[in-house]
């Protein structure tokens, strides 16, 4: 992702039901291109969305999880 001013970023993992199975990071970050590396341990294969909260912006974005 990429953030135009440096700001607080949380990103966080949630399931198909709402519930949220992991946060990734909970940080100020920098201005410009970031990278978040994330292992996903003792999850099932299916369906998931990644929050990311910067600011007063939030993205969800879904994602299929096939370890």
């Amino acid at each position: 992702f990429t953030l135009p001013n440096a700001t607080k970023v949380g990103l966080e993992i949630y399931d198909e039901l709402g519930r949220c199975v992991e946060t990734l990071d909970s940080r100020n970050v920098s201005t410009g291109a970031q990278s978040i590396d994330w292992i996903p341990r003792g999850l099932a294969s299916g369906a998931y969305f990644c929050k990311l909260v910067s600011g007063s912006t939030v993205s969800v974005l879904p994602f299929v999880l096939v370890p």
